[in-house]
């Protein structure tokens, strides 16, 4: 049985684009889980993206709104301890790929 990774990321883009790719390009994609939870309008995105983010689990969460895209990540995660990462800036930088929130799962 495979172990479980010790924190999962989840990415809710508000933007999506470029600075979706951006934003995933600083986090450390080889040590942690990371979903990103994509509105139904940027499923094509997520092709792409997965494509290039191959360890990036990409889930389409239709038309919900941000909360429920948050939970639905939250759901799939697998780790014990999470952190959420919400892509809404214009440029990718390590100060501004939104609010980061750390959560602890039971």
């Amino acid at each position: 049985m495979t172990r479980p990774p010790d924190l999962t990321v989840v990415v809710v883009p508000l933007l999506g684009g470029d600075d979706l790719g951006a934003c995933l390009d600083l986090l450390p994609l080889g040590g942690v889980e990371c979903i990103v939870v994509l509105r139904g309008d940027m499923a094509a995105q997520g092709t792409a993206l997965a494509r290039r983010y191959s360890a990036v689990r990409f889930l389409d969460a239709g038309d919900r709104p941000v909360p429920l895209r948050r939970r639905l990540g939250v759901e799939a995660a697998r780790a014990h301890s999470g952190a959420q990462a919400q892509s809404s800036q214009a440029r990718a930088a390590p100060s501004n790929c939104g609010p980061i929130t750390a959560s602890p799962r039971a």
